[in-house]
């Protein structure tokens, strides 16, 4: 029988980063940053609400304190609402020279990720989660590690026939993240 193989290409680019962090959230993270998030937008109703009532009993003052107070919640706010983005962009940051383009070939034992400045063979079992999504396959070996895969970018074999092939490989259902 012949062995089965696929080839894809891809390139670690802002809007890459930006769904891998989103399905490392949605998954790896999803408790963590649930919690996160319900205390942010408590703060934020919380203080609007105490605002407000200051506002209608006119005890409301533009003091050092609520100044500082209202600039940690917009802060606060800014990161809840752009979290992908801004953990993309620190992923760019941390990202070695060299291996933003890459190419994969995964065959039946095991997956070599090759890049300009480096070849790494993997094999199935350290994958922890593996993810889809509209247009792309994630990876993750941890919490801090990631891989990404796009649809497009099948050189050898197709999306379609890979989904079922890596859940076999790894054991593990693929997630669907939105």
């Amino acid at each position: 029988m012949e062995e089965r193989t696929f080839v894809v290409r891809s390139d670690y680019d802002h809007k890459t980063l930006t769904v891998m962090a989103r399905a490392l959230r949605k998954t790896q993270r999803r408790v963590l940053s649930t919690v996160i998030r319900v205390f942010g937008w408590t703060a934020v109703v919380l203080d609007a609400a105490l605002n407000l009532l200051m506002i209608a009993f006119g005890m409301f003052t533009w003091d050092f304190g609520e100044v500082v107070l209202l600039l940690a919640l917009a802060v606060l706010l800014g990161i809840s609402l752009f979290e992908d983005q801004l953990n993309a962009k620190i992923a760019a940051w941390q990202m070695l020279p060299g291996i933003k383009e890459g190419e994969t070939r995964f065959t039946e034992a095991e997956y070599t990720v090759t890049t300009p400045a480096i070849s790494t063979t993997y094999h199935y079992e350290n994958i922890r989660t593996v993810c889809e999504t509209a247009e792309y396959f994630v990876f993750f070996l941890s919490r801090r590690h990631g891989q990404i895969y796009p649809k497009s970018g099948f050189v050898e074999g197709s999306p379609e026939t890979f989904r079922d092939w890596i859940s076999q490989r790894t054991g593990k259902t693929v997630v669907y993240v939105r």
